[in-house]
């Protein structure tokens, strides 16, 4: 009588370690990955979520490096507390929960690091959340970058304006990219540098818990491309005013002393970029370029977009990779580093997006070497003069579109393979992709 009442009160949460782990391997494993004992990230997260059992449970399952996920836009309401994240290794969407506050149509995804995403709030400021934790850093707020670039007009030679700058009193401050040193730890959360770029273009950096954004020592008053931090440095890449004009990257260091990012004293200071670019007729052209770093070197990644009749940019169709290397061409009496195009990754995948870029390992990821997953970026534009991120009236409120420019290409054969179309909100910010940390492990 008693071993039957018992069983009675036996619930799941009750169960042995090793009856949910076999459970948990067998009923939720991923259709992507047909070993019955890894489960994909997404799965994981809600199987752990129960209750502390199923957790610790979780926790001793076998883990396999998961894909980067793709973070969609921030709910547009403040009070919703869940935000939509596309699973490459699932080929599924998950509705994951967010601190309160953390939307709202004038919120937007910046960057991530890990488990650590950069939410840009124009009203309540820039914080880190950590995805799984639900842990806040808080971020100095927008208002306390200060412009250096006021009203002007930049000129062709043949006296046409390509660029415009209104007054200060017209260009609110957004921060439209940030990347992180490294992840935050527990212990030390400071240790870790925030470099972000404004919807200027301008560079900007601080601290987690720092009140304000401070700008780099002698940083160029120009726009930014990409920013990345490699081997302890900051590099940052220019737009180039002109296609047939090479962008330039400058590079800064840490001052310890003065807990300042300094131009660099090498003479990796500013980088002239001459690369091999191919001249691309119409219908397609570069539109838009990032640094990454791949196997301890860094890389320069050139995107190529379809170009339409009324000027609107397409669909991704092409990329370039290049690697910096000495050369030394017929007549030239010393080498010197130059741009080198690729032909292959070296085992590598490639993710690129509006919110940096990284390189991994395919065959730890069990995907094809030499292709480059890009996410859609496309209300990023060169030359935009009015904040990227923009808060839409209570008559005109924001609307969603699917993702039209999210894929795969094969730098083997040149093929593109796009995925499914997944909604976002355009108008507040293009998808983030977030780097788990399962991956490092």
């Amino acid at each position: 009588m008693e071993q039957d009442q018992r069983r009675r009160r036996l619930s799941w949460p009750d169960s042995p370690p090793e009856v949910l782990g076999q459970w948990a391997s067998s009923s939720a494993a991923s259709r992507r990955w047909p070993t019955a004992t890894v489960l994909a990230a997404g799965r994981r997260y809600r199987f752990g979520a129960i209750c502390r059992s199923w957790h610790a449970a979780e926790r001793q399952l076998p883990r396999r490096r998961q894909l980067p996920w793709l973070a969609l836009s921030l709910p547009s309401s403040p009070t919703a507390d869940r935000a939509s994240f596309y699973s490459l290794s699932d080929e599924a969407v998950y509705r994951l929960p967010l601190p309160a506050g953390a939307g709202g149509v004038c919120a937007a995804l910046a960057g991530s690091a890990d488990d650590w995403l950069v939410v840009a709030h124009r009203d309540r400021g820039n914080f880190l959340v950590n995805l799984f934790t639900g842990a806040t850093l808080p971020l100095p707020h927008q208002r306390t970058i200060t412009r250096a670039l006021t009203m002007g007009v930049v000129r062709r030679e043949d006296n046409q304006v390509v660029e415009y700058y209104p007054p200060r009193s017209q260009r609110k401050p957004f921060i439209r990219k940030a990347v992180l040193s490294c992840a935050p730890s527990a212990g030390d959360p400071g240790r870790c540098i925030v470099a972000a770029v404004a919807d200027s273009g301008e560079l900007f950096f601080c601290r987690p818990g720092q009140g304000s954004w401070r700008r780099p020592v002698k940083a160029a008053h120009d726009k930014f491309q990409d920013i990345t931090f490699y081997n302890g440095k900051l590099y940052g890449m220019l737009w180039s005013r002109w296609l047939t004009s090479p962008p330039t990257m400058q590079v800064f260091d840490l001052d310890e002393d003065t807990d300042q990012l300094v131009e660099s004293s090498d003479d990796e200071g500013i980088v002239d970029i001459y690369p091999e670019v191919e001249y691309q007729p119409q219908p397609f052209s570069l539109y838009r370029q990032y640094c990454v770093e791949s196997r301890g070197r860094l890389l320069m990644v050139g995107r190529y977009c379809w170009n339409y009749m009324d000027g609107t940019v397409g669909r991704t169709c092409s990329f370039k990779v290049y690697h910096r290397e000495p050369v030394q061409p017929e007549g030239c009496p010393s080498p010197f580093d130059a741009w080198v195009a690729l032909e292959s990754l070296d085992g590598e995948v490639l993710f690129v997006g509006g919110s940096g870029a990284r390189s991994f390992a395919a065959a730890e990821h069990g995907v094809d070497s030499d292709c480059i997953y890009f996410a859609d970026d496309h209300c990023q534009e060169e030359g935009d003069t009015v904040p990227i991120i923009s808060c839409p009236s209570p008559d005109d409120p924001a609307e969603t579109r699917p993702c039209r420019d999210i894929g795969k290409y094969c730098m083997r054969d040149g093929s593109v393979m796009y995925l499914k179309d997944l909604p976002y909100n355009e108008r507040r910010s293009p998808p983030v992709w977030l780097y788990l940390s399962d991956q490092r492990r």
